[in-house]
């Protein structure tokens, strides 16, 4: 019997709380415990037409004699009046719903402190005290650059314009990045412009950079320059055209299809005579680098290599033939070893190397990333490639019973994204839970739960993807609040 007065006195409240003159309708309903409260307005054919409420404590309501009151002003989602005729106010009291962030995906980027969406490295530099200088691609294809420290935290991030970037620090504390559009020279210290403007002269067409001391050096298909012109000698011509280049002090070192090149104390360049191909190069001293690429025999596999500039090869590291290969290299400047990006088209793994007491070498860090162009769940694994299981789905639930109305009934759940963040979402767009306030997800995935009234979800981009858990839905309970009707109002 006092459950049937509540829900008389709820619906009694509403139809005397209802100003049909001006348009303006106070709601009242009861609600059963604590909890945060969605409310819609629905239309005689069961459209929502309003989110009243979304998710909101109770302290967002007046206090009324027979629960809680809220306020219509006859409006809809957009601000325009609605027609005259009767409306259906319903929704949900979420009491016990948790969220809990579980595992990043595809992207060990993601993860870091003040983390850039960070989606595809460009190119890199290191820094004394293994602090990290990036280019690379944001999810939407931008540029930028950044600093990480070797904590992981990231310290500055600076866009760039155009494409195609290339970077290298001298010990002047700049950073040089080249685009296919501009120059930019940056202070390690906090990315911003050193102040020293670039000259036009710089050449647009690059094929490689590097730096000696303070000075940055510029391979081009018809020579070398250097900026500021501040070398005791300038650079010597190379005797072909080279895509990668490396210098300490006055030693410099090219490579190209005709293989590699050494140049000291402004001589000519001449060739050394070690059957390489190599794509990168680096060097911290004067008589030894390193450098990644391919034995010159085609059934050769990937290596990264170690080179005194006598030609004799110190060092060798391949690959396995099913990894990516090794694409790019930098030596350490403050102790012996490299890091290197692997590479192919779908997936990045950059890594610290370094060399242990005993001469083994030692993976000190690494981070990944791996394109997920349609990641979602397959037999309860998160995978890259979902195919059609990536899309959207929605998962029934059973409410919990409202003991005041005897109402309880079923839910199906949905992911929804956009500018105000993720939630989960009725069938007709009522939020339910919020997952997270990222404004720049464009793909989500969903699958039940390991336990009764709990989903995983994953969003994300084309950076990778975030997991999840929310537990309890089953304790949703259903507010079926009554109906209200909204007349013409007078003139």
């Amino acid at each position: 019997m006092r459950t049937h007065l509540a829900a008389l006195l709820s619906a009694l409240a509403l139809a005397c709380s209802a100003v049909a003159s001006t348009g303006e309708n106070d709601i009242a309903f009861a609600i059963p415990q604590e909890g945060l409260v969605t409310l819609g307005i629905f239309d005689s054919a069961g459209r929502l037409v309003r989110t009243l409420h979304a998710l909101d404590p109770e302290e967002d309501f007046r206090k009324g004699l027979n629960g809680l009151i809220t306020f219509w002003d006859g409006l809809d989602k957009s601000g325009n009046a609605l027609p005259p005729g009767q409306y259906h106010i319903r929704g949900y009291l979420i009491p016990g719903v948790s969220v809990e962030g579980v595992a990043y995906h595809f992207n060990d980027w993601l993860a870091g402190a003040n983390a850039p969406a960070l989606a595809w490295i460009e190119d890199f530099d290191i820094l004394a005290g293994d602090t990290l200088l990036i280019a690379a691609q944001t999810p939407e294809g931008s540029l930028f650059c950044a600093r990480m420290e070797a904590d992981g935290t990231f310290v500055w991030t600076t866009p760039l314009n155009g494409g195609a970037p290339a970077l290298i620090a001298t010990q002047g504390h700049t950073v040089f990045a080249k685009t296919d559009t501009a120059w930019h020279s940056l202070s390690t210290a906090d990315g911003t412009p050193t102040g020293n403007p670039l000259p036009a002269a710089l050449p647009a067409s690059v094929s490689a950079i590097a730096a000696t001391g303070d000075t940055l050096l510029i391979a081009t298909g018809s020579g070398i320059t250097s900026f500021p012109e501040n070398l005791p000698t300038p650079p010597p011509q190379p005797p072909a055209a080279f895509s990668a280049l490396a210098a300490a002090g006055s030693t410099l070192i090219g490579a190209g299809r005709d293989g590699l090149w050494v140049s000291t104390s402004g001589t000519p360049f001449r060739n050394l005579t070690l059957p390489v191909y190599a794509s990168s190069l680096s060097t911290r001293d004067e008589t030894t680098f390193w450098f990644t690429g391919t034995a010159m025999d085609p059934d050769s596999t990937p290596l990264v290599g170690q080179v005194d500039t006598d030609g004799e090869l110190l060092r060798m590291l391949s690959s396995s033939t099913d990894a990516p290969p090794p694409v790019k290299i930098r030596a350490l400047p403050d102790r012996g070893g490299f890091m290197v990006l692997d590479q192919s088209n779908s997936t990045q793994t950059i890594r610290l190397i370094t060399k242990t007491g005993d001469g083994n070498w030692t993976i000190d860090w690494e981070r990944r990333i791996e394109k997920a162009p349609s990641f979602g769940f397959a037999n309860g694994a998160v995978v890259p490639n979902a195919g059609d299981k990536a899309g959207d789905k929605s998962l029934p639930f059973r409410l919990s019973e409202n003991p005041l109305t005897g109402e309880r009934g079923d839910i199906s759940l949905k992911a929804a994204s956009g500018p105000s963040g993720t939630f989960l979402v009725t069938g007709d767009g009522l939020p339910v839970a919020r997952i997270s306030e990222r404004s720049d997800t464009t793909q989500v995935a969903l699958e039940r739960g390991p336990d009764s009234g709990s989903i995983r979800l994953l969003q994300g981009n084309a950076a990778g993807a975030e997991e999840f858990l929310v537990r309890n839905l089953g304790s949703i309970i259903p507010l079926n609040v009554g109906r209200i009707e909204l007349e013409r109002p007078t003139r």
